[in-house]
């Protein structure tokens, strides 16, 4: 189950996504360059 604030990584391109709420499925895969995507550490937010 994803849950809020939950970052994935493509592995291809290197975008990231982070979850901005809790997703209710048993399970939940997000793709990106028809691959899917690898749950990642979180990141901290870039200073500006």
């Amino acid at each position: 189950m994803t849950k809020k604030g939950d970052t994935f990584e493509c592995e291809s391109c290197g975008i990231e996504v982070v979850c901005s709420s809790d997703c209710g499925c048993g399970v939940c895969d997000l793709f990106c360059c028809g691959k899917p995507m690898k749950h990642a550490k979180k990141s901290s937010p870039k200073k500006k």
